[in-house]
């Protein structure tokens, strides 16, 4: 943060930041990353304000909620395997889905 202060372009900065999260936070699966990446936000928005980093909250809500609907869908695969008498019929057998639905006014093309 004492770098991001002396730097004078904050938004050539931000469009960078922007990007470069992106790229990891697509490139990564879960893992103690997408904390750091709320942490790092967290700090540039009690610096610069809600505003400059409203974006890159929106890219990590929409990753949040993503991840929740492939529990709830997982959930919803169990159940619907247990109601059937605990047998999974062959053409859910071996199915794994992971699905983001990402709002693209939050992502950088």
């Amino acid at each position: 943060m004492v770098l991001f202060k002396l730097v004078r372009e904050k938004d050539v900065f931000g469009a960078f930041y922007k990007s470069h999260l992106s790229k990891r936070l697509l490139g990564a699966s879960r893992s103690a990353g997408g904390d750091l990446e709320k942490f790092m936000v967290g700090r540039l928005k009690h610096e610069c304000g809600s505003s400059f980093t409203a974006k890159m909250e929106g890219m990590l809500l929409d990753l949040e909620l993503a991840g929740a609907l492939n529990e709830q869908f997982a959930a919803f695969r169990a159940d619907a395997s247990t109601a059937d008498g605990g047998a999974v019929s062959p053409r859910r057998a071996g199915v794994e889905l992971s699905i983001r639905a990402l709002n693209l006014a939050h992502w950088p093309a």
